[in-house]
């Protein structure tokens, strides 16, 4: 998919505007309170980082279980760390 300069920069202003007040407000909504297992949130993040790189392959079509991890993340940990 081709995009267009401007359209690019377009969604990168956009998204310098949005991000910050997006994470000031999932701080403000679920601050982090169940970072007291710091190993277990380590493990999880690098699990999902092992599972990002290795996509399951299946008739030829790549899918990956990342959304899985990123469900638990959230149940887990809130929305913050998600």
């Amino acid at each position: 998919m081709v995009v267009d300069r401007r359209t690019q920069i377009f969604i990168w202003v956009a998204w310098f505007a949005v991000f910050p007040i997006g994470l000031w407000t999932a701080y403000k909504i679920s601050p982090p309170t169940h970072f007291y297992h710091h190993f277990d949130f380590l493990v999880t993040t690098g699990l999902s980082c092992i599972v990002a790189l290795i996509p399951i392959v299946v008739n030829q079509i790549p899918f990956s279980v990342t959304q899985w991890l990123t469900l638990f993340v959230f149940l887990k940990y809130g929305l913050f760390a998600e």
